[in-house]
């Protein structure tokens, strides 16, 4: 728990205060909480709780009140809970922090370029004050750089002081402060004006970027029905807890993770995982934060609530991604350092061959690489909200720069290249026993089952319109097969493990079995009385979009192929040769396929693993990069994969690596054409072709085409296959 804590630091007349809190500064929820905790207090009449200074500004009856008191209201908050305000920090922390910036850029050009304009018109028509030469008099345009200057000189000096590198913020400060002595006050204050514009852009676009977050945000705050007793009571989602149950209607937003005790209803996932199909959900099922109740009505049992459920996890994760950076960057970042001594050290030349010191600051502006520090982020950005309406969600931007290296690509069979429902394709009879009635007692040994063999055994029954049979004593093995008796006698459906478990021979049918496998088919024994009857073959689907998708992927220029598996390997081999796979591994558990995976990587491969299932998650953890096919109900995969294919569509995957590279190669463009630029620059500024007023409309000009470059990902066509 955070305490608030007021400092000394206060200034107090009749009625009105002034203090200084700690943790406040830079807190925008903290100070809505604080607001909130004082306005409710009997004589408070006004409370501004200013997140940029930090201080709170009260305003109250001193016949009831005094300072003490206030300072014992305001350390009362402490009791409030902070850790849900400090959550819903971290999770707007970005979108709404630079959404802040920006205004406050806004107002600064605003102000600054007033003062310009006024200025500039007064020259234009009255001439130049013949005080403007006094050095004892500063003028308008000197103090107004002064004061708005100020602030980026001490992020440059302590940008400096930190790192140890020459930075933008202090070679544009110290251009102006120059103007200033050589009582240019006139282009003092431009420089500052055309700077701050320049941040201002570039604060524009990243809100823009970041619609998205702030759209998946939009139900950060709000109240549902808490169940107390016969009661319901309108509680604010904050004030929800572990344990309460709370009733939601058509239309509500789930604020919480929680199981359904009561009701049914249809789920919109599409804030989630981006899925526009709803999703239903009946008694016992689980509901996730972040979805929305299209239909019905529900009763839920609250388990996670604030940052703790699964929705804030994955916006948390995005949030702290955009502070990453990627690998490339640094050997970027180490150009764009020597860039600047190397501007200063041409000014100065051209200072000393020209005695010219308009020449010195034109290519000290000019040379300031600040514009090209947007254009990783941007790119990045864009092309995941570009990825997002297209159903795909990539939690971390650093996962597009992976992705973009992937030269392995290994897919799970089951589910992820076939359909991931089984059906029956052969019927092998023993003896004098009918496919009929083969198909009879395994559907009805399976038949209060529900696992996809169970599923598909039970269809094919039903479309061949066979009567199902009385069983008793029922016993599901996982991962074997079922046992039961049906009429008195014992009855085994499962593999060949199954069968020895019960001790019934299997010998003479293994080129059966065999023959099965061949085909692509999983055998299933059926034994009654000790005898097998027969076997039934079942096959899993090729996806129909398999083969496409791996074509695609092999078209961008990955040839590494592979699948590995835990069926059997001769049912691997069929589907390796269906979509002509490089390499593929059967009968494989899931420390098999992590083996497999650190092998690669020691081979200096870089690993793309995608699957589907729960079953997936520790390979997921030792590829370079973890792609989930969701389809609205395997949560699981969804939350240990690095993306996540929300329409569970395989002919996304070529057209995320696809995008990917595009994003890449958009970046590595924009630095090259921002080296390019500075470059240009400072050749014109050396030769006086633009003096210091053109160099700062140069630099704007710059950021824009950095920027307008870097959105173009979220403009590009998606659907690889279509194309």
């Amino acid at each position: 728990m955070y305490y608030a804590n007021v400092s000394n630091n206060k200034f107090v007349l009749p009625g009105r205060a002034r203090i200084k809190i700690q943790g406040l500064k830079g807190n925008q929820a903290y100070a809505e909480k604080i607001h909130q905790h004082l306005s409710n207090i009997a004589g408070v009449y006004q409370v501004t709780a200013n997140p940029y200074t930090g201080n709170i500004l009260i305003y109250f009856d001193d016949k009831g009140l005094d300072v003490l008191t206030l300072e014992q209201l305001i350390h009362a908050a402490k009791d409030m809970d902070y850790n849900q305000s400090h959550s819903l920090t971290t999770e707007l922390s970005y979108a709404l922090r630079e959404k802040d910036e920006f205004r406050t850029g806004l107002r600064k050009v605003v102000i600054c370029g007033s003062i310009l304009a006024g200025i500039m018109v007064k020259q234009l028509f009255l001439g130049r004050s013949p005080l403007a030469a006094n050095y004892g008099i500063f003028s308008v345009a000197a103090v107004t750089t002064i004061v708005t200057g100020y602030p980026l000189m001490k992020k440059g000096v302590e940008t400096m002081k930190r790192k140890g590198l020459m930075n933008c913020d202090l070679l544009l400060s110290a251009s102006a402060f120059t103007c200033i002595v050589l009582r240019e006050s006139t282009l003092s204050l431009f420089i500052i004006t055309m700077t701050y514009l320049s941040e201002t852009i570039v604060q524009y676009f990243d809100v823009q970027s970041k619609k998205l977050l702030v759209e998946l945000l939009r139900h950060r705050s709000g109240s549902v029905y808490r169940i107390e007793g016969d009661q319901r009571i309108r509680t604010s989602y904050e004030e929800i807890q572990p344990g309460d149950r709370i009733a939601l209607m058509t239309g509500d937003f789930i604020p919480v993770d929680g199981n359904v005790i009561t009701g049914s209803g249809a789920l919109s996932h599409a804030i989630l995982t981006g899925e526009s199909a709803p999703h239903y959900v009946h008694m016992g099922d689980r509901v996730y934060s972040g979805t929305t109740l299209e239909d019905g009505e529900l009763e839920i049992r609250v388990q996670n609530v604030g940052n703790t459920t699964e929705y804030r996890k994955i916006l948390n994760l995005v949030n702290e991604s955009w502070k990453e950076k990627l690998e490339f960057e640094d050997s970027v970042d180490q150009y764009y350092h020597k860039l600047m001594p190397f501007a200063t050290l041409a000014s100065l030349t051209g200072f000393i061959f020209t005695r010219n010191p308009m020449i010195l600051l034109s290519v000290l502006l000019v040379a300031c690489p600040k514009p090209a520090y947007g254009a990783t982020p941007m790119a990045l950005r864009t092309a995941m909200m570009n990825a997002y309406a297209n159903g795909i969600f990539v939690k971390r931007a650093q996962s597009l720069e992976k992705v973009s290296k992937i030269d392995r690509v290994i897919f799970d069979k089951t589910g992820t290249l076939t359909t991931g429902k089984p059906q029956i394709k052969d019927i092998i009879r023993i003896g004098e026993s009918t496919e009929e009635r083969i198909l009879t007692l395994a559907a009805s040994c399976e038949k209060n089952n529900h696992h996809p063999v169970a599923r598909a055994l039970k269809m094919e029954a039903e479309r061949r319109r066979l009567e199902l049979l009385e069983l008793s004593n029922g016993n599901y093995k996982i991962g074997k097969g079922v046992s039961g008796k049906v009429d008195g006698k014992e009855l085994v459906v499962g593999n060949k493990e199954m069968m020895l478990d019960h001790h019934i021979r299997i010998t003479d049918f293994k080129a059966k079995e065999k023959r099965l496998k061949q085909s692509g088919q999983s055998p299933l024994y059926i034994a009654y009385d000790q005898k097998i009857i027969g076997l039934i073959g079942i096959q899993d689907s090729l996806r129909r979009d398999a083969r496409s998708s791996i074509d695609g992927i092999r078209e961008i220029g990955i040839h590494d192929i592979e699948i590995i598996s835990g069926d059997a390997r001769e049912i691997v081999n069929h589907v390796a040769l269906e979509i002509e796979a490089d390499f593929y591994r059967g009968n494989m558990l899931p420390q098999d396929k992590i083996e497999r995976i650190t092998r690669l990587k020691e081979m200096g491969k870089a690993v793309a693993m995608i699957g589907d299932g729960i079953n997936d998650c520790p390979a997921f953890s030792q590829a370079d990069v973890s792609i989930a096919l969701v389809d609205g109900t395997n949560h699981d995969a969804a939350n240990c994969a690095d993306i996540v294919v929300t329409n569970g569509a395989l002919d996304s995957i070529p057209s995320l690596m696809d995008l990917s590279k595009y994003t890449m190669g958009n970046i590595y463009q924009s630095h090259i054409l921002s080296i390019g630029l500075n470059g240009l620059g400072i050749i014109l500024a050396l030769t006086n072709v633009i003096g210091p007023f053109g160099a700062s409309l140069y630099k704007d000009i710059h950021s824009l085409i950095i920027l307008l470059n870097g959105m173009r990902p979220i403009k590009y066509k998606m659907n690889y296959i279509d194309r």
